[in-house]
């Protein structure tokens, strides 16, 4: 596959930027190993004449080593389509998802990024909504998880940040920005997560 132009070859490893070539690429999965291990899928093009998809996120699962993985500008992504790409790219480090409040990723996806994902470290969540089960999950099968931002989450209450507090020994960094949180919740962050930073 062609590096990014302008980009050093070690460079167009670690981060790629998608072409139509790399989308027809990844449709035929012959996405080898070393060719791709951070992806934005927002730059991704349409594949089979469905955008930013979960055609798209199929595709993008053939590549196993994938580390990074930011879903911004994906409303037609869902769970099915999250869940899919995390069990086959279980080397998965950092997983941003912008869900632009469609609703159509929520405990059932974040619940499989738990189960294949243990090498999480950073989470951001934008417009997506996950309770304490999802979070509880997350919390024990993702224990490497360093860094975690939730905005505009609807149902990131007290409730959920007190899971968070309770089960989230290795938190280094929480941004919170939009989410019905109150004093009580803020309160139950400052007794638990002593990382905190």
């Amino acid at each position: 596959m062609p590096p990014v132009t302008g980009q050093s070859a070690s460079f167009s490893r670690s981060y790629t930027r998608f072409t139509e070539e790399w989308s027809v690429c990844l449709a035929r999965g012959s996405c080898r190993e070393e060719e791709a291990t951070s992806i934005n899928a927002k730059l991704c093009t349409s594949i089979d004449g469905d955008p930013r998809s979960d055609v798209a996120l199929a595709a993008i699962s053939n590549c196993s080593s994938l580390e990074i993985l930011h879903l911004v500008k994906t409303p037609e992504c869902t769970n099915g389509g999250l869940a899919g790409i995390v069990e086959k790219c279980k080397c998965l480090r950092k997983l941003h998802i912008d869900g632009w409040k469609a609703n159509l990723i929520g405990d059932e996806g974040l619940v499989a990024v738990a189960k294949f994902c243990s090498k999480l470290q950073e989470l951001v969540l934008i417009g997506v909504n996950p309770t304490t089960l999802s979070l509880a999950m997350l919390a024990v099968k993702c224990q490497n998880l360093e860094r975690l931002a939730l905005c505009g989450c609807d149902t990131f209450g007290d409730p959920e940040l007190s899971c968070i507090a309770a089960k989230c020994p290795s938190l280094r960094k929480l941004c919170i920005k939009n989410c019905p949180i109150s004093d009580l919740g803020i309160e139950n962050l400052a007794n638990g997560c002593p990382g905190l930073k």
